[in-house]
């Protein structure tokens, strides 16, 4: 398989943008209507929308933490898959997909990205 490029000569780094009372216990607290309101309240219950999706296809994953990072990358959750020892980094990504810091043999130099059936796929 060839691995695309996904970041150039780039190291994530957290620029400090988000609010750092804003996080997913917080979010479990708020309405539907504060949260949509809300940018980062809204792109942290997206990604939960998103990993509890791939848990009602069959994907046996345990959501530890979703934690802001910053405006521009977004949150990230702290996952636990089963069969797989650690834990994972799942961040969004463009057009809906997600992607797996440091994914073994995934499709890129920095882990695996790809839609929510992808990552089915992969997963299963």
């Amino acid at each position: 398989m060839k691995k695309i490029k996904l970041f150039e000569n780039f190291d994530i780094n957290e620029a400090g943008e988000w609010s750092k009372d804003m996080d997913w216990q917080k979010v479990k607290g708020m309405t539907e209507d504060e949260i949509q309101r809300d940018e980062q309240a809204s792109w942290i219950d997206t990604l939960e929308k998103q990993l509890n999706m791939l848990k009602t296809e069959g994907i046996d994953l345990e959501i530890n933490d979703i934690k802001g990072f910053d405006m521009y990358q977004g949150p990230y959750a702290i996952v636990e898959i089963k069969g797989k020892p650690g834990t994972f980094n799942i961040w969004t990504a463009e057009h809906d997909e997600l992607f797996i810091e440091d994914w073994p043999d995934g499709n890129t130099d920095r882990g695996f990205v790809g839609t929510p059936d992808e990552i089915i796929d992969l997963l299963k």
